[in-house]
């Protein structure tokens, strides 16, 4: 995140995929998420069905980011394994913004 923010980006997070569906929901539609797949309550292949049903989010771009090799199921623009080559990922976000 720290590097998002020296990159110049305005960054907001929340702990989990619930927490980040409520957030989405009552603020601007942002230009893109960065989804862990691993997260608690919610993790992001939840996240990323109820994020398709909504009109408003249903066609954000989605980063994935994960340190599993196994990902099946989910429906984003690009995964990104960890540990994160913060070149790379900075590369994906200037295409997807």
């Amino acid at each position: 995140m720290d590097v998002l923010i020296a990159e110049g980006y305005t960054v907001a997070t929340a702990r989990n995929g619930r927490e980040a569906l409520n957030y989405l929901r009552h603020s601007a539609v942002p230009r893109l998420v960065i989804l862990d797949l691993f997260m608690p309550e919610m993790d992001g292949w939840e996240f990323q069905r109820e994020q398709r049903k909504e009109p408003k989010l249903a066609n954000l771009p989605v980063i994935a980011v994960t340190g599993a090799s196994v990902f099946a199921g989910i429906d984003v623009d690009v995964i990104v394994h960890k540990p994160i080559d913060v070149d790379h990922l900075l590369g994906l976000i200037k295409r997807y913004i």
